[in-house]
């Protein structure tokens, strides 16, 4: 499941790894559109290449909640001169996963405030509490 971001987040991107080596480079500015447990949807003027040799680090705050998520590029669309991308996480620290499901869970609560005793319920089969 994908969320839409409802306010664009404006983030920033960085390349931190290039086949295998760590490297340290420039912060780029991108828009964050959409988010799942496994991805996020962001669009840039830059044109990066779809290949698994380079990791990115994209940083940015969702719903008062800072987030920063490292993966490679998936997908890439273009309209004009601007680039729609995907990409995948490297979920190799829990925390981060954990923040993202937090993350999660609020936005959909928030765009859906309807849907709270689902959620609660939800929450506890998943804990073992039904």
């Amino acid at each position: 499941m994908k969320l839409q971001i409802l306010e664009p987040a404006e983030s920033e991107l960085r390349i931190i790894e290039v086949r295998g080596s760590p490297v340290i480079t420039k912060t780029a500015r991108v828009l964050a559109m959409e988010l799942s447990p496994a991805s996020v949807t962001f669009k840039t003027y830059l044109d990066l290449p779809l290949n698994r040799n380079y990791t990115v680090n994209i940083q940015f705050s969702v719903a008062y909640i800072r987030l920063q998520l490292q993966g490679r590029i998936a997908a890439k669309s273009s309209s004009g001169n601007l680039f729609m991308y995907t990409m995948l996480f490297n979920h190799t620290d829990s925390p981060s996963k954990s923040e993202l499901i937090y993350t999660l869970n609020y936005l959909l609560l928030r765009q859906s405030p309807n849907q709270y005793r689902i959620h609660r319920l939800y929450r506890m089969i998943c804990n073992g509490q039904a």
